[in-house]
């Protein structure tokens, strides 16, 4: 396996996660169950995660790639993991969708949930019967220009919540891309909905660092797939940028276990993982990825997600 640290992409502290959002690599042999100590050295095989038990349940962009599918684009989407006692969900978290444009990205966003994702217990903050009117992206910043049924409903965490997959979806399509502006039905929305949200301008995601669960896994998505060698990244506000990941089968056993270190020790920090073939089962299968933090208050299992995923060469 081999870890890597990148430049943080995000640098405001999460102070109440535990207690306190790719370099060079070390690799180890396939063992039944492994662990990296740091980003840069090899280290020796252990089984330090057997006593922990699983639990398994731009200027003017162009957004029409110039190469066929599959493309998956992360949508973001939300669940109730990845929080504490002190600090609960839902939270955001990306789901899958071959879709080649920006514009239908977004519309993938705004139209709901396939079966398998109720499954998971994924849920979504965006009204049903939102429409998107257009997408004009200028200096890396994309205006998004939504009907007027996105500010439906009330409360203020839902309209918090469909602002953040929103804006999570759009930035995470291209990299250039870095903040949002919303319009609804043409109109520029500077105070968001009837709960008065003073929208940032431009919109960007560190406004929404407060429905990032404490480890957020964007690649691979939630029901996803992904063929060897299986790269896993994300940002997480863990208690000294250190957490535990492991790689469950389908039913629940430990495959692989790595402790990782994010590139920023207090605050936001980005992280990536890579597993080669020797180190998973034989393909097709089925797989999990779990996160979680260890508490330095009394020890326990914060932050935890379980993040399903097929590992396969196709979808």
């Amino acid at each position: 396996m081999r870890t890597s640290a990148f430049v943080a992409a995000f640098v405001l502290v999460l102070t109440s996660c535990g207690s306190s959002e790719t370099g060079s690599t070390g690799t180890t042999a396939a063992e039944t169950t492994t662990s990296v100590e740091t980003t840069t050295t090899v280290s020796q095989p252990t089984t330090t995660s057997g006593s922990i038990e699983s639990t398994t349940t731009v200027p003017r962009s162009i957004t029409t790639e110039p190469f066929a599918g599959p493309y998956q684009r992360a949508v973001y989407m939300l669940h109730d993991s990845g929080g504490s006692p002190t600090r609960p969900g839902p939270f955001l978290a990306p789901v899958s969708r071959n879709e080649a444009s920006l514009e239908d990205t977004v519309r993938a966003c705004l139209g709901g949930l396939t079966p398998s994702e109720i499954d998971l217990g994924i849920t979504s903050a965006i009204p049903p019967t939102t429409e998107l009117n257009g997408v004009e992206v200028v200096d890396g910043i994309a205006t998004v220009d939504l009907s007027s049924a996105f500010d439906d409903g009330g409360g203020t965490f839902s309209m918090g919540a469909r602002l953040a997959q929103l804006v999570y979806t759009v930035t995470g399509f291209d990299p250039a891309i870095t903040g949002v502006r919303l319009q609804l039905d043409g109109a520029p929305v500077d105070v968001f909905s009837s709960e008065g949200v003073v929208l940032d301008d431009p919109m960007t995601r560190d406004s929404f660092e407060a429905l990032s669960p404490g480890i957020l896994i964007e690649s691979p998505a939630f029901d996803s797939w992904a063929p060897p060698p299986v790269t896993i990244t994300g940002i997480a506000a863990a208690f000294e940028g250190a957490f535990q990941l492991e790689i469950l089968n389908a039913n629940g056993g430990v495959v692989a276990a790595v402790r990782v270190q994010t590139d920023n020790g207090m605050g936001w920090g980005r992280f990536s993982v890579t597993f080669d073939a020797p180190d998973l089962p034989p393909m097709p299968t089925s797989l999990q990825v779990r996160v979680y933090e260890l508490s330095a208050e009394d020890g326990s299992v914060i932050s935890e997600r379980i993040q399903p995923f097929g590992y396969r060469e196709n979808p």
